[in-house]
């Protein structure tokens, strides 16, 4: 009598062979796009914490407390909220706002800048 040789595949396992490869594979593909993601996100905060540094570094190398008015022509030192031009870098739009207000700090006040800088991803 011959003895049928069974070592072959059949398609039920080679279909769950392909269901088992294509889940593995959305997988990966998803740790691909949400790593891509925050990529993006990170480049974003870098560019925008690079263009706060642009911004606020005439004030932190130039400012002195007898000209503090005259110091920076690129800037409005008075008291209040002041929204300057957005800029555009790697076509993202930068727009930003700085708020100026006077601070007790011990016998005297000094001048406090606070700089916000939004986009959008």
């Amino acid at each position: 009598m011959d003895k049928k040789n069974n070592s072959g595949i059949s398609m039920v396992e080679i279909i769950v062979s392909m269901v088992i490869l294509a889940l593995v594979m959305v997988g990966l593909v998803n740790v691909f796009v949400v790593g891509k993601t925050y990529t993006r996100g990170t480049g974003l905060r870098v560019s925008g914490g690079e263009l706060g540094r642009f911004l606020l570094d005439p004030l932190q190398s130039d400012v002195r407390e007898d000209q503090w008015f005259n110091t920076s022509p690129q800037y409005n030192l008075s008291i209040g909220t002041h929204t300057p031009a957005p800029q555009t870098i790697n076509n993202v739009t930068y727009a930003y706002s700085y708020n100026v207000t006077d601070v007790p700090f011990g016998s005297t006040t000094v001048r406090k800048v606070v700089m916000r800088i939004n986009w959008t991803e």
